[in-house]
């Protein structure tokens, strides 16, 4: 049993390595985009006031819609990697609760 815990937390562990490695990407996605939002901003922002405002065009509109759906996969992920810790937490607690009793036995045993 000892084994198939410390395995199943490597497993975890791994994939929360994963999920982590991921969250960055599509943070650093994330700050491309925002930098993408300020500079349509200070383009439009030079106009008259008969331009089109920044928050009009297509292109930004679009940028915000990709912000947000960044920040919700970004969301996902931590939600993800909250519950990955959690399991390692138990696979923990399992293994010092199995290396206690098997420690048990032994010294009954001996």
């Amino acid at each position: 049993m000892f084994l198939s815990v410390v395995g199943q937390k490597c497993t975890m562990n791994l994939q929360k390595s994963f999920l982590t490695f991921e969250q960055l990407t599509l943070q650093n996605e994330k700050m491309r985009c925002k930098a993408k939002m300020d500079e349509i901003k200070r383009f439009y922002g030079k106009g008259d006031e008969n331009s089109v405002s920044y928050d009009e065009t297509e292109e930004y509109q679009e940028a915000e819609q990709l912000d947000e759906q960044l920040d919700t996969e970004i969301d996902n992920i931590a939600q993800q990697i909250a519950i990955i810790d959690k399991i390692v937490q138990t696979c923990d607690q399992q293994a010092k609760n199995g290396i206690k009793s098997t420690c048990g036995l032994t010294l009954a045993g001996g």
